[in-house]
């Protein structure tokens, strides 16, 4: 990938420019190094937007949001959401990913109301659009946000339906996850024999997962 970048540059394909470094940046980060993703997708994201390309700019700053998000720098992570979402607003799938991931950001930061309702927003953005891993992730966050307020309906209520779409498609370590909440809620309402059944669903998931080596 390092030599595919090397290549765009000199040969002057300005278009695998901007792709190069914005796959190797994610593929960096994930390996450990965020300073290096970071930088890496800050220059794709400079390079799509000499090219007009607004799509692959907005692409590119979701995947530097999540980067720094996963490494802790929440602040940092919440103000590039906002500036992708200020750019076009959640009208579309990179909007609404966008606002999902500030929703998580925010619950990182211990902003559960904020966090809940910005979910709740991207949920909305979403109906009648498909993009239900999208659906799933703004859900899941929000009940895990409305758990942890007390709202125990409400958090059901929104773990459930994170439920039924992460079945719908499949997303088993999304299954393990919100069962294990769902878990939690049932314990906070007094339910223990149906806390202790979602946490055996979720352990037996996980267990699954693990020995297949697979995350989906």
């Amino acid at each position: 990938m390092e030599e595919a970048v090397r290549l765009a540059e000199e040969l002057g394909d300005r278009s695998q420019y901007a792709r190069s470094p914005s796959y190797l940046g994610s593929t960096e980060a994930q390996r450990g190094d965020t300073e290096g993703g970071a930088s890496l997708l800050e220059k794709a994201s400079a390079a799509f937007h000499a090219l007009g390309d607004l799509v692959g700019e907005r692409t590119c700053r979701n995947r530097l949001g999540r980067v720094l998000q996963r490494s802790g720098q929440f602040v940092a992570a919440a103000e590039v959401f906002r500036a992708v979402l200020g750019e076009a607003g959640p009208t579309d799938m990179i909007g609404a990913y966008s606002l999902a991931s500030l929703g998580q950001t925010m619950a990182a930061m211990g902003e559960w109301q904020a966090a809940a309702d910005t979910c709740q927003q991207a949920y909305d953005a979403l109906l009648g659009w498909g993009y239900p891993r999208i659906a799933c992730m703004a859900r899941a966050e929000q009940g895990r946000c409305l758990h942890r307020l007390g709202r125990l309906p409400e958090a059901q209520d929104a773990l459930e339906e994170a439920l039924r779409i992460a079945v719908q498609i499949n997303d088993r370590a999304a299954q393990a996850s919100v069962l294990s909440e769902l878990a939690a809620v049932a314990e906070s309402r007094g339910e223990t024999a149906k806390a202790s059944q979602r946490q055996r669903q979720a352990a037996t998931i996980t267990a699954q997962l693990a020995s297949s080596g697979s995350s989906g």
